[in-house]
């Protein structure tokens, strides 16, 4: 990363590090809050961490106003543009990096961030994707046409036809439920001693 002290890296700063990366943004890409949530549930007009303006005081008003909020320190890590499914990724970043992926999707993973996680980490990370976007640079390059064409169809077929999804029906309000009723519930479940 850039030199400064540990304690200055978060998720924010692993995000714009491959954002706005020239090389491994071509491949590789964090999604933002605008992205995954629709506008319609962000009341505050929060779009993504660490944008030009962003500060704390904002991010809270999202908090209190969004019905949806992303957790910065989970990352949904856009994979299809480099030719990889969520499952093909994670083995790679395992087999090749030793970097553990707990969740996949069509053309992402997800990126856990945690107490545990040092610089040394986030910096490896970046440059594993980096590595990973040379190697599709080169394969790209000295593959020739038919290299090219069967790339490009790979990506479209997990970035463009994987976003055709089936709409699914609103919920009956008999199963809708309050956060508070959710917290709760989820305590009740993660608690050994309730209902004992």
């Amino acid at each position: 990363l850039d030199g400064r002290p540990i304690q200055e890296y978060d998720p924010v700063d692993l995000r714009r590090e491959i954002n706005q990366h020239p090389l491994i943004s071509r491949f590789f890409r964090c999604a933002t809050p605008a992205e995954m949530i629709p506008a319609e549930y962000r009341k505050s007009g929060f779009t993504d961490y660490g944008l030009p303006g962003w500060s704390l005081a904002k991010t809270i008003q999202a908090l209190d106003t969004d019905e949806f909020f992303l957790d910065p320190t989970r990352i949904t890590l856009l994979c299809g543009n480099a030719g990889y499914d969520g499952t093909q990724f994670k083995a790679l970043l395992a087999s090749e990096y030793d970097i553990q992926i707990n969740k996949t999707s069509r053309n992402s993973v997800l990126v856990q961030i945690n107490i545990n996680n040092t610089r040394g980490d986030l910096a490896f990370l970046i440059k594993a994707l980096a590595d990973m976007a040379r190697a599709i640079d080169k394969r790209l390059a000295e593959g020739g046409e038919a290299e090219r064409a069967a790339f490009k169809a790979r990506v479209k077929a997990l970035v463009e036809e994987g976003q055709k999804m089936v709409a699914v029906p609103e919920a009956n309000p008999l199963f809708e439920i309050s956060w508070a009723t959710w917290s709760v519930m989820s305590w009740m479940s993660a608690s050994p001693r309730v209902l004992r």
